[in-house]
Parts: C-alpha cells; structure tokens; sequence
C-alpha cells in the first residue's frame, strides 16, 4: 500500500508541472526533492516511484483515484505536506502559470484541504522562491 500512495503523490507532483506544458529543470528537482524528502526513499526506488508515477499519470483520466487513495489512508497533516510539496513544485521556476493554478484549486478541494491552507502554502512558497532566486 505504501508504493501505491507514493506513486499517487508522485503522479499529482506529475500532472501539476505538465498543466502548463512546459517542464522546467527546477521542477523536475523540485519533484524529487520532495519525494525523497516525503518518503525518504533511495535513488533506485526514487526512480521506480518516478516512472510508475509518470505511466499512470499517462494513463489516468481523472485526478480522483490518486486524491482517493490519498484521502483514504493519509492524516489532514500528511496531505496539507503533499499539498505545500506542490505548491513549492509549481513555484520552483519561479513562475506560477493559470493552468497550474487552477489546478492547485482543484486539488485543495479534492484533498479536502481549507482553502486558507492552500493560501498559507502559496505565500510560503512564493517566500521561499523569492529566496532562491
């Protein structure tokens, strides 16, 4: 169960960097920071989470099976963490597009996260990509 629930962290981190069709280098590491950082897991499991991940993410039609699983095993902390991991994904090239904000929305709703979370994660993240520039 523990795979299932990282790959569907993985391919929401996934969707979100491919709403604007443009994936940067920056997310990309932002992605496996987060991951690795989320589920401390080793380069070679890293990359098997990635690549299952990315082939459901092709493969999925909704978002709603990966929210599902998620909401059905994960604490309200543990999924406002996957929550600000994407909000620091989405801002890792500096750079926030409509489409990845919208789907930011979307995913509040799905994970049954307050919206005013959300705009906490934003504006920690938006602090936080300010920094790194």
């Amino acid at each position: 169960m523990e795979r299932s629930l990282q790959v569907a962290t993985a391919a929401l981190m996934i969707e979100l960097v491919k709403a604007d069709n443009e994936i940067t280098a920056e997310e990309e590491k932002a992605i496996i920071n987060a991951l690795r950082n989320a589920f401390q897991l080793e380069q070679e499991a890293l990359d098997q989470v990635v690549e299952a991940a990315t082939a459901e993410a092709t493969d999925a039609v909704s978002l709603y099976g990966f929210t599902r699983l998620i909401n059905d095993h994960y604490s309200r902390e543990q999924k406002e963490t996957i929550l600000e991991s994407l909000w620091n994904i989405a801002l890792a090239d500096n750079s926030l597009d409509m489409h990845e904000d919208h789907l930011l929305k979307k995913l509040t709703g799905l994970l049954h996260i307050p919206n005013e979370r959300s705009t906490y994660f934003r504006h920690k993240a938006r602090q936080a990509a300010a920094t790194n520039k």
